[in-house]
């Protein structure tokens, strides 16, 4: 009696608890045999957590990145946002205005080659633009006529024309490509002649034109510049008793050369 009281106050709580876990382990394999070859995957989730030097449960690392999984799914889609931020759409054109002056050689539209000068304004946005142009020729005399070319007429020409305008390119030189129409007015002087007149007439064409600024993307930039001009209505150079002296070439040609100056 005294031996098996004296193991008894022996066993403490732990024994105690071990004795427990051993009689229910030996319970369960009785039941299921094969639970030590197949442990269930519920077993495997029931495990205990690791534990740290001190016995507590070891706590995630702060500083660890975090899981997606832990993410709640708003989290998961602002952090989607800002990994791949999306393109905001391009803005509307900006409205720009050009004005300037041009210096124009002209050959065709007068008795001999003649410089013209005279201002533009232009006014663009995005790829298209409108020009708007006017311009003063030399007055130029007559190449042929009586008395062995000493008597003739004197022709002068001012014109305004219009113009819509398409960039050609998308390149560092703004290259655009213009259809217009030009409307002026021709004045004509009689020289030498026994009954000396003046006239002026409508002058009317249909122009085409291919410019290029070089350096567009400055305040000021030089344009350059060729025109094709078909004259639709134009007044010729007629002496009585002589004949006609002067008519404009069925397709005239100018180049010109001016600066572009961009406001806004």
């Amino acid at each position: 009696m005294r031996g098996s009281e004296a193991n008894a106050r022996a066993l403490n709580d732990d024994d105690c608890s071990h004795l427990v876990d051993a009689a229910a382990l030996i319970l369960a394999l009785d039941l299921n045999p094969n639970l030590l070859l197949d442990p269930s995957p519920t077993d495997a989730l029931e495990e205990e957590p690791p534990r740290n030097v001190a016995g507590a449960p070891a706590t995630a690392d702060l500083g660890a990145a975090p899981n997606d999984k832990a993410l709640p799914k708003a989290d998961a889609r602002a952090a989607a946002r800002h990994e791949s931020p999306t393109a905001a759409p391009p803005g509307p054109a900006r409205l720009n205005v050009h004005a300037g002056a041009r210096i124009t050689l002209d050959n065709g539209a007068l008795p001999r080659a003649a410089l013209g000068v005279g201002p533009f304004v232009a006014v663009a946005r995005g790829a298209l633009a409108f020009e708007a142009q006017g311009t003063v020729y030399q007055e130029q005399f007559t190449v042929s006529g009586p008395r062995g070319g000493s008597a003739g007429a004197y022709v002068s020409l001012s014109t305004v024309s219009a113009h819509a305008c398409l960039r050609a390119l998308p390149l560092a030189i703004d290259v655009r490509t213009c259809l217009g129409g030009e409307l002026g007015v021709a004045r004509t002087s009689g020289v030498r002649l026994e009954q000396s007149e003046e006239a002026t007439g409508l002058w009317t064409a249909a122009t085409a034109t291919l410019s290029a600024r070089v350096l567009h993307e400055r305040m000021v930039s030089p344009v350059v510049g060729v025109s094709f001009v078909r004259p639709l209505g134009a007044p010729t150079v007629y002496i009585e008793r002589f004949g006609t002296v002067f008519e404009p070439a069925p397709v005239g040609v100018r180049g010109f050369l001016g600066l572009d100056v961009r406001f806004f």
